[in-house]
């Protein structure tokens, strides 16, 4: 895992969102990368695992329909 696969993987399927900002310039960002826990399971695992080893708070979650 590398950080220009991570780019370009979040290139294609990623999104960013602002959280709790209220309109006062006060929030922080999280950024979320959809895949099919079918296909995209272990790539994402092995995503949430490269930014964790990099202190960076990652984890797969799973949405039930």
């Amino acid at each position: 895992m590398s950080w220009p696969y991570i780019a370009g993987f979040f290139d294609g399927e990623g999104c960013l969102h602002a959280v709790g900002s209220s309109g006062a310039g006060i929030g922080r960002f999280r950024v979320t990368i959809s895949q099919s826990l079918l296909t995209g399971k272990q790539t994402l695992e092995e995503i949430a695992a490269f930014m964790q080893d990099h202190d960076i708070n990652a984890y797969v979650l799973r949405h039930k329909h």
